[in-house]
């Protein structure tokens, strides 16, 4: 039986995911400076939409998608995220989730949305890297461990 090559590996195959951020929000400025920090941390960073998101997805292959929902937005990035873990297509339902969020009043059920990583702003570049940087390293199995685990510890405060 022959193996699949490396560049015939499908994009949901496990893997070491890639380093390419889709920055995600409903206003254009603050997307725009979240991926010039992160560009300036080695990520290759592209911007978009949030009503665009898992069109994009599906179009392009990401480590993971950062939900900018900051200034009131939480509940359209949790819609978002929701269409992106009900997706029809396996990489877009398989791409990792960070949101930035106002504050933590909707990070329950960010967690139930099946986000990948919670960030309360104004934060530190450096801890918004942290966790996009544990996110990605976290094998995708391991993911819904993970979350279980901040859902579990979110429902007890």
């Amino acid at each position: 039986m022959l193996k699949k090559s490396k560049t015939d590996a499908d994009p949901s195959d496990d893997g070491p995911p890639p380093r390419r951020l889709l920055i995600a929000g409903t206003d254009e400025a603050p997307c725009e400076v979240y991926a010039g920090v992160l560009a300036s941390y080695d990520f290759d960073t592209t911007t978009s939409p949030l009503s665009e998101l898992v069109p994009t997805l599906r179009d392009t292959l990401y480590g993971c998608a950062v939900l900018v929902a900051t200034g009131g937005t939480e509940s359209s990035a949790l819609k978002q995220l929701d269409a992106m873990r009900h997706s029809d297509h396996t990489h877009v339902r398989r791409t990792a989730a960070v949101m930035l969020a106002s504050s933590k009043s909707k990070r329950l059920f960010a967690w139930e949305s099946g986000v990948d990583g919670f960030i309360v702003m104004p934060a530190e570049a450096a801890d918004i890297v942290s966790c996009i940087e544990d996110v990605l390293a976290r094998p995708r199995l391991e993911r819904y461990n993970h979350r279980q685990a901040m859902l579990a510890k979110a429902r007890a405060e």
